[in-house]
């Protein structure tokens, strides 16, 4: 089981780890070279583990099965406040108490008819080179979660060789014809900047850009209208993915979480 636990403060850094030398490699170099911004791990990846300190407004916790830290070891990630998160390319590992992985951000529920705007940044190192199997599998990079149903509404994944939105509506199943996507490698390796808007509820309303934060090109939108979950929804970001064997690591960091309430 790959185990690391580390701790840098000021200028000095203490690692210890057990893990398949192979894989490790990379990533442990990434964290004795990591910043002099201090990198503090919150979760461990032996167990699903939440979590709820220092947040920025709007954000409810964190629920991870990997290892998630607070600051980062990715020296291309523009993210002030940043999150590292890494899940293995193990199957059998970070998984918690089911067959999946997850390292994500959860914000407070919306009750039906309630407008908020989200915006994150991302950068994600490692692609997801997971081909889906089965219509089960996923990858989400963000979910409009519906609370009552304990199922998303829409998602962002990053799976088959594409960053492509997923509508789960009844009324607009593969989003009412052909979901907008992007090439996974003009979603990898570079600074990503979400912008979501919701009216949350039966008769709601989905904004969503996604732009490259250094060069302010426009990637990849949706807008739709409908169905946005029952009485009381809410968003999640970082990764939730389905395992598989030959699966990729996942290496990325987000942050930069900012919210407005609208209505």
């Amino acid at each position: 089981m790959y185990t690391p636990s580390f701790i840098v403060v000021a200028l000095a850094t203490v690692f210890a780890a057990s893990v398949p030398e192979a894989e490790a490699r990379g990533f442990l170099a990434r964290i004795h070279s990591a910043r002099s911004t201090p990198i503090t791990q919150l979760s461990d990846g032996n167990e699903m583990q939440y979590g709820n300190s220092s947040l920025a407004p709007g954000l409810r916790n964190w629920q991870s099965s990997g290892i998630l830290t607070r600051g980062c070891d990715i020296k291309s990630a523009k993210i002030t406040d940043c999150y590292g998160i890494y899940l293995s390319a193990n199957q059998n590992e970070h998984t918690g108490d089911s067959p999946r992985q997850r390292a994500e951000f959860r914000t407070k529920s919306q009750l039906a008819g309630h407008s908020a705007h989200y915006t994150w940044k991302q950068y994600d190192e490692a692609p997801d080179t997971s081909t889906a199997v089965s219509q089960s599998d996923f990858s989400h990079r963000w979910q409009l979660f519906n609370e009552e149903d304990i199922a998303p509404v829409v998602t962002l994944d990053a799976i088959n060789d594409t960053a492509t939105i997923l509508d789960y509506a009844p009324r607009r199943i593969n989003c009412g014809g052909k979901c907008p996507a992007i090439p996974l490698k003009s979603f990898v390796g570079r600074n990503l900047l979400h912008s979501l808007k919701v009216t949350f509820g039966p008769n709601g309303q989905l904004d969503y850009v996604l732009t490259d934060a250094d060069s302010g090109k426009q990637l990849l939108t949706y807008n739709t209208q409908g169905y946005m979950g029952g009485n009381t929804s809410y968003v999640k970001y970082g990764c939730y993915r389905t395992t598989q064997p030959g699966q990729a690591p996942i290496h990325m960091a987000v942050g930069d979480f900012a919210y407005e309430q609208l209505s």
